[in-house]
């Protein structure tokens, strides 16, 4: 077999294993960057328990999840507040907090909604729902360890199924390594792209060359 024959296999071997390794990242990415919903039930005396298990057998990549709490951990108030307290809403909740709820503000996680009166133009009703972000955080531990995928937000729900606070896990730890492996996938790319722009560049050249050597 010619030298050409042998460079041209062994080209056609690098084209096949760039392809496969680029095909490889890619749907690396795109599974971490899918958002899927799992949903798991919790109390205080049941635990944690995925619903749906045998649809989710293999649980891989980054997943946004729901809470549903089948006690009392939620908290929630209708408080009526003066109309003006809608212009600085959130420091008004803040500051009102601890009148309504037996938690620090700092340490748990807060929703609400604003219902305007027709009747009275004075005044303004709020529903409010909060849920210790420690407990939140032990449910949320106790899943990791099971489960072993990372979460990306968080859905509490209450025992009917409605969602009433959703919180945001993007600034944990486990998030920051799957941006670093992210990171890294991207990194190889480059890396493969530039390997492939070089061997493109070095095949005229052989073929020249090969050319050259024949008309001696």
């Amino acid at each position: 077999m010619s030298s050409d024959s042998n460079f041209s296999l062994s080209l056609t071997s690098a084209l096949r294993w760039w392809m496969t390794e680029i095909a490889e990242i890619f749907r690396s990415i795109s599974l971490r960057n899918r958002s899927k919903s799992l949903q798991f039930e919790v109390s205080k005396t049941a635990g944690v328990n995925l619903l749906d298990r045998e649809k989710h057998k293999n649980i891989r990549g980054t997943h946004n999840i729901t809470l549903l709490f089948s006690d009392n951990s939620i908290l929630y108030r209708k408080v009526k507040l003066p109309a003006t307290a809608k212009k600085n809403i959130n420091k008004v909740i803040d500051y009102e907090f601890n009148r309504y709820f037996p938690l620090n503000p700092e340490n748990a996680l807060i929703s609400f909604s604003v219902i305007d009166s027709d009747m009275n133009k004075n005044s303004i009703e709020i529903e409010i729902w909060a849920i210790s972000k420690d407990l939140v955080l032990r449910y949320l531990a106790s899943i990791r360890e099971t489960y072993a995928f990372d979460v990306r937000k968080i859905s509490i729900a209450d025992s009917d199924g409605n969602t009433v606070i959703q919180h945001d896990d993007s600034n944990t730890a486990s998030d920051q390594n799957k941006r670093l492996s992210s990171a890294h996938s991207s990194h190889k790319a480059t890396l493969l792209i530039v390997a492939l722009l070089l061997a493109l560049l070095i095949y005229p050249v052989f073929k020249m060359d090969q050319y050259l050597q024949s008309i001696e």
